[in-house]
């Protein structure tokens, strides 16, 4: 999972701010297609319990998904069997992608952060 390293206004409604944590789900492949579609999280900790924000599935194709996927093991030298490897790779994926997710006609990353304000959290 990532999170913000500061606390962040997650939603247009909401009083105060918080750490905000993304997580994705295990890819589930489409039968009878290319594709994955990935489950991905967003939520805050209300006293150690995961209040969800918003949860949305990514759909991307199967080639796209496993070079990515070896990209990142490679680039960030991630070791172990197959599956310890993809596990992983997952939490390096979502930070790339947030990381250049800019909103459309603006400087900012989803609830008005900058690249530097995400880090992975094991």
């Amino acid at each position: 999972m990532i999170n913000t390293n500061r606390k962040v206004k997650y939603d247009a409604r909401a009083l105060s701010e918080d750490i905000v944590y993304i997580k994705m789900g295990y890819p589930i492949f489409i039968q009878d297609s290319t594709d994955y579609l990935i489950p991905i999280f967003d939520y805050i900790l209300d006293n150690g319990v995961e209040i969800i924000i918003h949860k949305k599935q990514v759909k991307i194709n199967a080639d796209i998904f496993d070079t990515l996927q070896n990209n990142i093991i490679q680039g960030y030298g991630i070791t172990g069997n197959s599956i310890e490897k993809q596990t992983k790779a997952r939490p390096y994926a979502l930070l790339e992608f947030v990381k250049n997710d800019y909103i459309r006609d603006t400087d900012k990353l989803i609830y008005g952060t900058l690249p530097e304000d995400w880090v992975i959290t094991q």
